[in-house]
């Protein structure tokens, strides 16, 4: 994409930073600003040194880069960049804001329609004084501030960001003022650790050195706590679901015994077992035993921590551990998440804890078990649930991942595999709650070539390079001919087997066996399935291209090939929107297999891949990311990660994330529950379109001075043409047409824009459509009464 650079002078350059204090950053000189080819800018005409930034066209992402030019702000000591944002429009912004050196890191905020936000980005980093690392072991986020991620810039060399409207409407305008640097890093000091810091998680499993609402401090919390929820939970149902979970009042279709896909009216569903629309609004990872922490050199961390013999089932120990500071070793952990249920429920806690589970995800207007759960809760047949199941075939040993390497789809044993971990899971074949499978989770793809190149570097004995050179061998007539495309000397096809160097070639062999692969790997795995399990939907191995789709479409050509074999695509998506979500250029349905959304203000150290600022604001965002999804024709469900939050010192792997809808006492943020409710009570309206079709147009003031406006919003059906036409304003004999509109295509709000003078006595409207024409009359001298519609 084209960029215009536009150079200005510090004294217009959105007052950076703020006035007060330390948090005032000298810009000497001349600063630059980029806006993307579709942004117009312009600086404020108030004395707040802001700057006016205008999207011109529909590009889902416009946005402005400001240069600090050759030097770097120090922003080591500080925890947030800060900007406040103003929208003027009559539509809510996601507006998100980068930090960026040679890495990045974004954070966003939802900036109601007429209101002025702080959008807040947190300042990551990896660096940290050597006496803290010896003491914090395996922790991503340390008390004080300290938060550490997988793309984290350092503070101390930040010499630009960005500010980005995420899908935002064609013109669409927002005002950044008052850039600053806000909060203080404050790690504790060798003195503070020295002086009775240790130990700094109490028995329940929380941080000690701060208080916050909810926090537990108890036994007798514990349980009173509980028996609040138990008389929530009663008092809140949800009628309008079938026994799956379905929209009972929606249409109902032919019926197959199982879950299915199909499109209705331009948008994808699933199809519940007993025929009726299906959108998969869930949680994973509900496992009591999945939420440990380990001990092993960090006993001092812990008060209270009960004796190992009366508490048994509560300590294990562990091998898998793929990264971190406990890499490769086998280590001691322990479940404060299990052992308070335990406390709350006695011996029969796990049996109560599973049944609880069920009736929590059904008051809270959720109607599916997502993957990573346990067998014990989703094998009760009460909810809709997901299995996720782990191929542990023979690996490309010349590959790399995160979690691993990937999986040789050439492997012999891999359709044994494939059966094993079915079988292990054999029940969920013919149970009508089973929507379908996972298969392995975020696999590391990296580019349109890079397996290929694996393969090249893996051992003669590999499966996939046996395949890559009898593709090659049916290829090229001869060794001779691949030597002079590659521009390679081997002896034989024994020698290229033997040879690990990844040449540099000209050709697209790398692309094209990648492809092949990446066919081999998706129809092995079909075809087992649909052997074993022909019910079942096949729903993906969740990738986790957050940012897909990209610009450059860089992934296009993997999404394509899933899509021919999965029933349903699946990404792992950490954003804060999902609105330009699709599968790729093939029409397929896609499920969101993780998302979530965290904050720092109740006790945990870590605000999970996205921040938030508070749990308010967290619950605000969860319904926004959700409304995306369910605006989306292709998105058929997406379930939260996790059940709980994680330990507030790590997991395995250092983890401590704000990911739950409960704290590790089993309380659920109420926040949280309110808002997956009202998500529940509305998602098959807003899926549907039903929502506000045909009904009353709203009517209301949008500011005082110097004239009033008013704006009359109506959602508009898909497929069919509307328009309003012939609205006036009456004044005293005058008449005054002031708009006119013609809109189609898929449901979108119409809005209607005109002054109004207080002596007004009347407001005609008329709308047309291909359906039929309405209209009406709007009497009387508040502008804030409803328009009707007959």
């Amino acid at each position: 994409m084209r960029i215009f650079l536009v150079v200005l002078a510090v004294s217009i350059c959105l007052n950076c930073f703020s006035q007060r204090g330390n948090n005032r950053i000298s810009l000497a000189g001349e600063r630059q600003i980029k806006p993307s080819e579709d942004v117009q800018i312009e600086m404020l005409a108030d004395s707040s040194g802001g700057l006016r930034m205008a999207s011109t066209s529909a590009n889902p992402v416009p946005s402005v880069v400001i240069f600090q030019g050759n030097d770097n702000w120090n922003l080591s000591n500080s925890l947030f960049l800060c900007l406040d944002i103003t929208n003027p429009g009559t539509e809510a912004l996601l507006v998100e804001c980068r930090l960026m050196n040679e890495k990045w890191q974004s954070c966003g905020q939802l900036i109601p329609a007429g209101k002025t936000r702080t959008l807040r980005t947190f300042i990551n980093r990896d660096k940290y004084p050597d006496y803290i690392s010896k003491t914090f072991l395996a922790m991503n986020a340390l008390p004080g501030g300290f938060v550490s991620m997988f793309s984290d810039p350092d503070p101390d060399s930040i010499n630009k960001f960005s500010v980005v409207m995420i899908n935002p409407p064609a013109g669409a305008v927002i005002e950044i003022r008052n850039v600053r640097k806000e909060g203080a890093l404050h790690l504790p000091t060798e003195k503070e650790l020295s002086a009775g810091y240790f130990p700094f998680v109490d028995e329940f499993g929380q941080f000690m050195h701060k208080e916050w609402s909810g926090k537990t401090h108890s036994v007798k919390e514990l349980k009173k706590a509980a028996d609040l929820e138990a008389t929530d939970l009663r008092s809140n149902s949800f009628a309008e679901f079938d026994r799956y979970g379905g929209w009972r009042k929606g249409p109902k279709l032919a019926s197959n015994g199982h879950f299915r896909t199909e499109k209705v009216d331009g948008k994808w569903w699933l199809v519940d077992p007993e025929g009726y629309l299906f959108w998969s609004h869930g949680i994973g990872s509900i496992d009591f035993n999945g939420y440990t922490t380990p001990i092993t050199d960090r006993k001092k961390y812990f008060d209270g921590l009960p004796d190992t013999a009366s508490a048994q089932d509560f300590y294990s120990v562990e091998q898998y551990n793929p990264k971190g500071y406990y890499k490769g070793r086998t280590i001691s952990v322990f479940n404060h998440y299990s052992h308070n249920l335990y406390t709350k429920f006695g011996k029969s806690w796990k049996e109560k804890a599973i049944l609880l589970a069920h009736e929590r995800l059904k008051s809270w207007g959720q109607n599916t078990v997502g993957g990573w759960s346990s067998p014990d809760v989703y094998d009760k047949s009460i909810t809709p649930y997901t299995v996720t199941l782990e191929v542990r075939s023979a690996p490309i040993e010349g590959s790399i991942g995160q979690c691993g390497k990937f999986p040789d789809p050439y492997d012999q044993n891999l359709v044994e595999e494939i059966r094993s971990s079915i079988q292990r899971n054999a029940a969920t074949a013919t149970d009508p709650f089973c929507i379908g499978y996972f298969v392995d989770n975020e696999l590391s793809w990296r580019s349109d070539s890079y397996l290929a190149t694996a393969v090249i570097a893996s051992h003669a004995a590999q499966p996939a390079k046996k395949a890559m050179m009898q593709w090659l061998s049916e290829k090229y007539s001869s060794i001779a001919a691949l030597n002079q495309q590659w521009g390679t000397s081997f002896s034989g096809w024994e020698a290229f087997l033997n040879d690990t160097v990844v040449h540099a070639i000209k050709t697209t062999d790398y692309k094209e066996f990648t492809a092949i692969l990446a066919n081999q790997y998706f129809k092995i795995i079909r075809a087992t399935l649909k052997e074993i399990m022909p019910d079942k939907l096949y729903l993906g191995c969740r990738f986790d291209f957050h940012f897909y789709p990209s610009e450059d479409t860089v992934n296009d050509w993997l999404v394509n090939i899933a899509a021919q074999y999965c029933d349903v695509v699946s990404f792992n998506r950490y954003r804060y929107s999902a609105a330009d979500l699709r599968p790729s250029t093939i029409d397929k349905p896609v499920m969101i297999g993780e998302w979530h959304i965290g904050a720092l203000d109740r006790g945990m150290l870590h605000y999970s891949l996205k921040y938030s600022d508070d749990q308010n604001n967290r619950a605000e965002l969860y319904k926004y990311y959700l409304h995306t999804c369910l605006k989306n024709p292709y998105i058929v469900g997406a379930h939260w990660f996790e059940y709980a939050d994680e330990p507030v010192v790590g997991r395995f792997d250092g983890e401590n994330y704000n990911t739950g809808f409960l704290d590790v006492c089993d309380r659920p943020y109420p926040e949280m529950v309110k808002a997956s409710r009202e998500i529940g009570k509305t998602m098959y309206a807003l899926r549907s379109g039903k929502d506000s079709v045909n009904k009353k147009p709203s009517i209301r003031l949008v500011r005082q001075h110097p004239v009033p406006v008013i704006t009359v919003r109506q959602k508009m059906a898909a497929g069919n043409k509307y328009g309003f036409e012939g609205v006036t304003v009456e004044k005293i004999g005058n008449t005054y047409h002031l708009f006119t509109s013609e809109m189609t295509g898929e449901p979108l709000w119409v809005k209607m824009r005109f002054a109004y003078w207080t002596s007004t006595d009347r407001i005609h409207w008329k709308r047309i459509s291909t359906v039929r024409e309405s209209s009406g009359e709007f009497n009387g001298k508040d502008p804030r009464a409803s328009l009707w519609s007959p």
